[in-house]
């Protein structure tokens, strides 16, 4: 399937994307492998080996408001720690604190960190796609797995933009943050162990609302999956949709995907 489509050949005049945050949302690249196969087919995904990240604007989401990040993920080994994304800092800088989110499969399983969010999900299977949504409700955490709702915490924790000498990243694939001085690098990449992703990962999407359990079935679609730009032209709306990727690039930066 190609996104590079123009929605009013196909009788959705009145689809259109907010022009939100535009280039401001585009994520720079660095390592990954382009122009793979995702769960919407040849070249709708990139391959994450370690080292490997897409750092994003960090003002995307910030403050403790609802928001909600989907994506499709694939891991071809059954264990290890992978950072699907992290927003600010999920571990304790040093004389800061914890201020962040990150989602990630630690040895297997789902799960996602912060303060004083700590939550186990579900085993998550390789060697196929996966559907992981992020939801934040009034406080609430809850992680969706394959279109259905796995588990939840309470979460107060505040995604911050910087916290004294540290600057926090919005990071996919890849869990660390900019610090200064640099004696304190190790700080937040050291957070709960995690490493980088290794994997491949597909239509992403973050949201400044939390997007219903009937939303995320729909997009979910008993398997087979919408992408943003079919889910908006079904009629659906995504007036509060931040920033959307659909990994099509076949080089450079990833583009926050805009539909006049």
């Amino acid at each position: 399937m190609s996104y590079l489509i123009n929605p009013y050949l196909y009788g959705a005049a009145s689809v259109s994307f907010p022009d939100g945050l535009g280039a401001a949302a585009d994520g720079t690249c660095t390592g990954v492998t382009y122009n793979q196969t995702g769960h919407f087919g040849a070249g709708t995904a990139f391959t994450f080996s370690s080292g490997d990240e897409i750092d994003l604007n960090n003002a995307i989401i910030s403050g403790t408001g609802d928001y909600t990040m989907t994506g499709w993920f694939y891991f071809p080994a059954s264990t290890g720690v992978g950072v699907m994304f992290q927003r600010g800092f999920p571990q304790q800088t040093s004389g800061g604190s914890y201020q962040g989110t990150c989602l990630a499969r630690h040895t297997g399983t789902l799960k996602t960190y912060g303060y004083p969010m700590n939550l186990n999900g579900t085993a998550v299977t390789s060697g196929a796609w996966h559907f992981i949504v992020f939801v934040r409700n009034s406080g609430t955490v809850t992680l969706y797995l394959d279109g259905s709702s796995d588990t939840s915490v309470s979460d107060s924790t505040d995604n911050v933009l910087t916290d004294g000498a540290y600057s926090a990243t919005f990071s996919l694939g890849n869990s660390y943050c900019s610090v200064s001085p640099a004696s304190n690098a190790g700080q937040c990449s050291a957070a709960f162990n995690a490493v980088d992703f290794v994997g491949s990962m597909s239509e992403v999407s973050i949201w400044d609302i939390a997007l219903s359990s009937a939303n995320i079935s729909t997009l979910w679609n008993l398997g087979t999956g919408l992408t943003i730009l079919d889910y908006a032209i079904n009629g659906n709306s995504v007036n509060n949709c931040l920033a959307y990727y659909n990994f099509t690039e076949t080089s450079g930066d990833l583009i926050n995907q805009a539909i006049p």
